[in-house]
């Protein structure tokens, strides 16, 4: 089957989408997406075995974006494989950026910007309405504390003076397995409107979300308002965690960079974890460092 690069102007004619139509909604997808770059080229696949794949003869294309219905090989954080079921919004984009600006300054922080241009989409989409979304560091969403629902992960590299990153994200819009799912959530809230959304229009808002806070990353203000809503829908603000090492820690805050600061309960030592690496067992309050600076 031939490649068909998904743009406004040809969906809107009808000459390329065809078959396609009844798999994903391109409709809903555009309607939402209020970029001038992000995600305007766009390759579906209704099945692939992942969207990093689809993606890799894509990279020099700032703003390129893939989706799929179904991944036979989704990829997690560190050797995880992401379960892929029909009704979870599946995608990955390409952002360039330039290491010498502001946010290239703080490169590690990208996929907190992701998992927060999700949140955001969506409570846009709800006409501002909370439904309990939640942010676990570094970059799963959660409904309350216990329940995921999504999750992203970043690859990157250097080329030149720019960063090519890589985002791949999964987010349960309508499946109910194996966990929970957005509609859903939708359905059980106390929300009068229960309208229930569809993955093209997860993804078209997630992306303008995430375009809006990229291009409004660009001085100390900025990086603390986008900083203020991250930690407005986290959900560690002075937990207690117990380190692999037995090391008993209150959760503060992230730093500049995006690194979780710690401090310790006996010494007051302030410990940052940076997010490659490390995982954190939020049932067991566990969080286990591959390496800590004090």
């Amino acid at each position: 089957m031939s490649i068909k690069i998904i743009t406004r102007q040809n969906y809107a004619s009808s000459t390329v989408v065809g078959e396609l139509m009844d798999r994903f909604d391109f409709g809903g997808y555009f309607n939402c997406l209020k970029t001038v770059f992000t995600g305007q080229k766009l390759l579906f696949h209704d099945e692939t075995t992942s969207t990093f794949h689809m993606i890799e003869s894509f990279m020099d294309t700032n703003g390129f974006t893939t989706v799929a219905n179904v991944q036979t090989a989704g990829r997690g954080r560190t050797s995880n494989k992401w379960t892929s079921h029909r009704g979870c919004a599946m995608f990955c984009n390409v952002l360039h950026v330039d290491l010498e600006s502001f946010l290239g300054q703080r490169i590690s922080f990208l996929q907190m910007l992701m998992s927060l241009a999700i949140v955001k989409g969506i409570k846009k989409l709800l006409g501002g309405h909370d439904i309990g979304l939640r942010l676990k560091w570094p970059n799963d969403i959660y409904y309350g504390r216990e329940t995921k629902v999504g999750g992203i992960i970043v690859t990157s590299l250097i080329q030149g003076n720019k960063a090519i990153c890589c985002f791949g994200s999964g987010i349960n819009v309508d499946n109910l397995e194996p966990t929970n799912c957005i509609n859903n959530i939708i359905r059980h809230s106390n929300l009068q409107d229960k309208k229930q959304l569809t993955t093209g229009q997860v993804i078209g808002a997630s992306l303008t979300e995430l375009e809006s806070m990229v291009n409004n990353f660009r001085n100390e203000d900025d990086w603390r308002r986008i900083k203020k809503a991250y930690l407005d829908s986290w959900l560690h603000q002075d937990q207690k965690v117990t380190t692999a090492d037995s090391t008993k820690a209150i959760i503060r805050e992230i730093n500049d960079y995006g690194f979780l600061v710690l401090e310790e309960e006996e010494t007051h030592q302030i410990i940052t974890a940076q997010p490659d690496g490390n995982r954190f067992d939020l049932l067991q309050n566990l969080l286990i460092l591959r390496e800590t600076e004090n």
